[in-house]
């Protein structure tokens, strides 16, 4: 019995629990004030998205799962990569719309979700971004960030201008990752800043792309 529970604790120190080193800690340069001008950055490529995709004639749309919908979610295919076995460009965020009233410690929200599935629509050789920036209700510490940046198509492309992010270069990994810690949710303000240029460049480049967009409905 005795082992049989030693072997519970080891597997929690191992899979479950995380144990936060000095590194992985907040400090006074990862609370908001730090975080404003990059939050402001991301604001003003939003309102650049809106008012582009306005101009095309595409209009957010009602997130199905949410418990209070809301126009606040943009799903979009690019008519270049209409022939892979699925690519979705999703962005959601009620802050889209520059006349949203709630301020932005009123639970700001921001997804980013870009992917190119090249088998099945699995994800299992796919390149995609996932990033998201949003308000939690802790002080002073408040606004997080999360992002992870895959690339695993790599062999399969018969060019590499084939895949999506072939121009817009950025810290990439070709596996995903499970350390929570250290690619996780996190207070940190140099993440946040990594996590609002790469968004910032993503749209950037949705909005660059315009003639292609479609907009999409989700499965």
């Amino acid at each position: 019995m005795a082992i049989k529970e030693l072997g519970a604790v080891t597997f929690q120190r191992e899979h479950m629990l995380k144990r936060p080193m000095q590194e992985d800690l907040p400090t006074l340069e990862d609370t908001d004030e730090h975080k404003l001008p990059a939050l402001n950055k991301l604001l003003l490529q939003m309102h650049a998205l809106h008012a582009a995709l306005k101009t095309l004639g595409i209009q957010p749309q009602k997130d199905k799962d949410d418990q209070y919908p809301n126009d606040n979610l943009y799903l979009l295919q690019d008519a270049d990569y209409q022939g892979w076995p699925r690519f979705l460009i999703r962005l959601k965020s009620n802050w889209f719309d520059p006349k949203y009233p709630i301020a932005l410690h009123g639970g700001f929200y921001f997804h980013l979700f870009v992917a190119q599935d090249g088998y099945e629509g699995r994800y299992e050789i796919a390149d995609w971004i996932n990033i998201q920036i949003r308000h939690v209700n802790t002080t002073p510490l408040s606004f997080v960030s999360w992002r992870e940046h895959i690339r695993t198509l790599g062999f399969f492309l018969r060019e590499q201008s084939d895949s999506y992010f072939y121009d817009i270069p950025m810290p990439f990994q070709t596996g995903v990752s499970f350390s929570l810690l250290s690619d996780g949710m996190n207070f940190k303000t140099e993440a946040l800043n990594l996590a609002v240029d790469n968004a910032c460049t993503v749209m950037q480049k949705i909005i660059n792309r315009g003639q292609f967009l479609r907009a999409a409905t989700e499965e």
